[in-house]
């Protein structure tokens, strides 16, 4: 790729990824005067998030929160990023409010809480039916105001570092390539389960993340866990891939196989839920568009009206009445769960280089409970956003990026090798995997992007989703165990010893924990 006449553009922060994890970031840096660079070709899944988990019911409590956590993360989490999400909830729900922004509330004026599944009491937190579409809009219009953030609609192709230090990134902006200096750099780009064919992401969620901190040196973990949504539609055609919130399980609605029966335990948690449904659909108990009937019935118009009319109009746009109707479902990739490895200030092994959201691994180990995805936007990316910002104020910029070498270009039918990627994905990194799978997948993903080269940006996001693939199909090799949303067939157990699987730039490796 030629990066001559190349635009350049310097600020103090550059910000990847334009959800609520980036948004929030951007906030924190506005708010103290630096100039920031917020890069990204849309909102990713932010604006689907239904609400955030708060420890407010009676009973409920910040230590019992970090207990169902760790519990559904089958103890594979970071214990002291789990600690920062829960007790950073309160404050979570203090950025709701000092947003301009009012949670929903019951008829006695209580904070309204729904029960989401994994959780011990109701915990979510929501505005309206789309808590994060609300706040998206609050950030932008108070980030907008200050006029000393830079909203780039783009995508990074290569983060930027020298001598172990981050120092931008190039990105294609409207067509033309721009080399962006910064002095401090915060990823946000969320995660990459948008490689499969059939996910719940929109579109432009892929693997570029991982490729890039990969190859910028960033030491990644987790990469193997990625959660399958227990009920997402497959039919009708125009709601495919729509997930279906699993909290309405803990308000009487029930699943039901092709002959009416249910067949499983709805408010387990999601990882269990999700083979459960898996397994039933292998088994011949599928509908007829390859799913399981949800019935929601039971829950009654009135609170289904109440608390999930987004997802009655959703279904009424197609002619469904989920008061009356049982609608197909079936997992599908959602959320991946691994990433950079960060510390609780969010910083990286890169310096100057920060991490947030789905982007950042760690936090919710082997299995998420509903409603963290949401908080963790908001917690870590104030986080992150002040780190930055501190690390600004305390390091002076380098003011731009020394000249880039790129590959030539490669050889490939590019969206044949596409196609291939998400059949080959669906196949080795499915709900159940094995070593056979998994070994073909990273040997394909590993041969096909040493014939990738860099002459565009499209080849250098292609190049970057195959390096995600193979170096998640081989953190699942690592790990000869079954625990959580990763399940193999030849190691159906859990190992006895607990480890992460780390991925560095020349190894992957198994970290043993202390035994105590």
């Amino acid at each position: 790729m030629n990066v001559r006449g190349a635009e350049h553009v310097a600020c103090d922060v550059l910000i990847i990824g334009c959800g609520l994890a980036g948004m929030r970031a951007a906030e924190e840096c506005s708010a103290a005067g630096l100039r920031v660079v917020l890069l990204g070709t849309g909102r990713g899944a932010s604006p689907f998030i239904h609400g955030f988990n708060v420890p407010l019911a009676p009973g409920d409590s910040v230590e019992c929160f970090y207990e169902d956590t760790v519990r559904s993360g089958c103890d594979q989490s970071d214990p002291a990023l789990v600690r920062i999400l829960c007790r950073s909830s309160m404050r979570a729900l203090e950025d709701i409010e000092w947003l301009g922004s009012r949670p929903n509330r019951d008829r006695d004026g209580n904070i309204q809480l729904i029960r989401a599944v994994g959780c011990s009491y109701p915990r979510v937190v929501s505005i309206g039916n789309e808590a994060g579409a609300v706040l998206l809009e609050r950030l932008q219009e108070r980030i907008g105001r200050r006029g000393n953030t830079v909203f780039l609609h783009g995508r990074a192709l290569r983060l930027c570092v020298e001598d172990s230090r981050a120092e931008g990134a190039v990105a294609s902006v409207g067509g033309k390539i721009v080399s962006i200096a910064a002095s401090a750099v915060i990823g946000a780009w969320g995660g990459f389960a948008g490689m499969f064919p059939f996910n719940t992401n929109p579109p432009g969620s892929s693997g570029s993340g991982v490729g890039m901190l990969h190859e910028a040196g960033v030491t990644l973990r987790d990469l193997e866990f990625i959660q399958f949504e227990p009920c997402v539609a497959v039919w009708p055609a125009p709601l495919r891939g729509k997930g279906m919130i699993t909290t309405l399980f803990h308000e009487g609605a029930v699943l039901r196989n092709a002959k009416g029966e249910r067949f499983c335990d709805e408010t387990a948690e999601k990882d269990v839920l999700a083979k459960d449904i898996g397994r039933e659909i292998a088994s011949g108990g599928g509908t007829g568009h390859g799913g399981v009937w949800f019935d929601a019935t039971a829950v009654g118009r009135a609170r289904l009206e109440e608390v999930y009319a987004s997802y009655v109009q959703r279904y009424a746009r197609v002619g469904i009445d989920i008061a009356k109707q049982w609608f197909e479902v079936a997992p599908a990739p959602h959320t991946t769960l691994g990433g950079a490895v960060i510390a609780p200030d969010c910083s990286t092994n890169v310096e100057g280089l920060f991490v947030c959201g789905e982007a950042a691994g760690g936090i919710h180990g082997a299995n998420r409970i509903g409603g963290n995805a949401g908080l963790e936007t908001l917690v870590f990316g104030a986080i992150a956003g002040q780190s930055a910002r501190s690390y600004v104020q305390s390091h002076s910029s380098r003011g731009e990026i020394k000249a880039l070498s790129f590959l030539p270009a490669g050889k490939g039918n590019l969206p044949a090798l596409c196609t291939e990627l998400g059949r080959r994905m669906a196949d080795g990194l499915g709900m159940l995997r094995n070593a056979s799978s998994l070994q073909a997948l990273a040997d394909w993903a590993e041969s096909a992007a040493a014939e990738i080269g860099e002459g565009s940006p499209e080849e250098m996001a292609l190049r970057k989703d195959l390096i995600a693939a193979c170096l998640t199909a081989r953190s699942a090799l690592m790990r000869e165990e079954s625990v959580g949303c990763h399940r193999r067939s030849d190691f159906p157990s859990r190992s006895a010893r607990r480890y992460t699987v780390m991925a560095g730039r020349d190894q992957i490796r198994r970290e043993f924990r202390e035994e105590s």
